[in-house]
């Protein structure tokens, strides 16, 4: 199974980086024996108009590159 895994730090201002999410998804996805396709880090607003890992995400999903995501 292939896996995309969403991360987004909670808050950008208090110095938190991207990479604070991603290690308990990973050790998850990989616990179950399944494949990482990729990992997209969602770091813009959601009030941003363009969010282009965002966009990014649905379109692979739409293209079924991936069977899941794990946020």
């Amino acid at each position: 199974m292939k896996i995309a895994i969403c991360a987004r730090p909670s808050t950008k201002s208090k110095g938190q980086s991207i990479d604070n999410p991603l290690p308990d998804p990973r050790r998850c996805v990989l616990a179950y024996g399944w494949d990482i396709y990729t990992e997209y880090a969602l770091e813009e607003s959601s009030s941003t108009v363009n969010r282009a890992e965002f966009e990014k995400r649905f379109a692979n999903a739409h293209q079924r590159k991936f069977d899941l995501g794990v946020f």
